[in-house]
């Protein structure tokens, strides 16, 4: 019985310290944007159809919410988006956890906005600049992905607080009859842009996960 609750407390220990979960982005050195082409077309970000979504976690659950964009531009060349770059109004960060009330949820949004976390009042824009597209083939030997129907693997460079790294993640990117959507959902550990509240593990209960899913949900016409 004493073993039994001890394996049991070891599971639970793991699991409490487990975050959100997803396809873990790749952090690399700033590269070069990727320059269309002549040939290809540039197509205006949808702001109204278009957001980035947040997930955050801590051992006694997870809190998750949007952020609204500024502005975006996507090139397509032969079918295939081949460049872009998008802004992200920092100042719309917003928690709408369907767990919490209406006050909460302010609460929560009210924090994440100051200098605990994002401080927009500083850093009011993040961006994300891409530097390749590969078809997801090229990538076929690593571990599996866990965004389903994945069809692209994205390179960019995302700044956020004034600090830029490269990532890359796995999308799902479709152009058809005029329309770009392109889907995302990577996890970036925050404290690699400077974002390190309660990230100390040795706080326990108070501790959150550095580890954020960050999902991209681009609509372009």
């Amino acid at each position: 019985m004493k073993n039994l609750i001890y394996v049991l407390l070891i599971g639970l220990s793991f699991t409490a310290c487990k975050g959100p979960g997803g396809d873990k982005a790749k952090v690399s050195e700033v590269q070069d944007k990727a320059e269309a082409s002549a040939a290809a077309n540039d197509v205006a970000v949808d702001l109204a159809n278009s957001k980035v979504t947040w997930v955050g976690s801590k051992p006694a659950g997870s809190h998750n919410g949007i952020i609204k964009l500024s502005n975006g531009t996507l090139s397509v060349e032969n079918g295939v988006v081949s460049a872009g770059e998008f802004e992200i109004d920092m100042t719309t960060v917003e928690s709408t956890d369907p767990g919490m009330d209406a006050d909460n949820n302010a609460k929560l949004t009210k924090h994440l906005r100051d200098t605990d976390f994002f401080d927009v009042a500083l850093f009011p824009t993040a961006k994300f600049v891409i530097t390749k597209v590969e078809d997801i083939s090229a990538h076929a030997s690593e571990d599996a992905l866990q965004l389903e129907g994945a069809s692209h693997y994205v390179t960019g460079n995302l700044t956020m607080k004034d600090i830029e790294k490269g990532v890359s993640f796995p999308a799902v990117i479709t152009v058809e009859e005029g329309k770009v959507s392109a889907k995302a959902e990577f996890t970036i550990q925050r404290t690699d842009w400077g974002i390190t509240y309660k990230s100390d593990q040795s706080i326990k209960d108070k501790f959150i996960h550095p580890e954020v899913k960050v999902g991209f949900d681009i609509v372009a016409n």
